[in-house]
């Protein structure tokens, strides 16, 4: 959950912007030190629910983020990769977002490393607060 799911926890955390406040979770070693499979289920404080399957020792690496409510389902990833919405009658209302390239020119554009050297600069705002890492450390911490 820490290795393989560390990202994905994070980004729900980024989603949400909620601290959770129930939290169950097993997992699996593996035989290994650390653990390698897991799957939790919290409930926020606003009251909304989370599913959580990690895959660690998967032969193919692929993660996903959804998000439903009554009114759509959004689903997307932890690197901004793709954006997906769904209204009510299931049609699709916002269509497939291609990530940001890597670069543009000589000028890195749109990555997270270059958003935090330029937070650290003072050239912009950090688009990921440390409230963020707070809520992620007292989830991973519940689990």
């Amino acid at each position: 959950m820490y290795d393989s799911g560390a990202h994905l926890l994070n980004a729900m955390m980024w989603l949400m912007n909620d601290p959770v406040v129930e939290v169950a979770c097993f997992y699996d070693n593996c035989d290994s030190p650390v653990d390698i499979n897991g799957v939790a289920i919290a409930k926020f404080q606003n009251g909304a629910f989370a599913s959580i399957a990690i895959g660690g020792n998967s032969p193919q690496f692929a993660t996903e983020i959804q998000i439903q409510t009554d009114k759509m389902r959004i689903v997307t990833d932890q690197y901004g990769g793709k954006l997906e919405m769904y209204g009510q009658n299931g049609k699709r209302i916002y269509p497939h977002v291609p990530a940001l390239a890597a670069n543009q020119g000589d000028r890195p554009v749109g990555t997270p490393h270059l958003n935090f050297v330029n937070a650290m600069l003072g050239k912009e705002k950090l688009r990921a607060p440390v409230r963020y890492g707070v809520l992620l450390s007292a989830l991973m911490d519940a689990m």
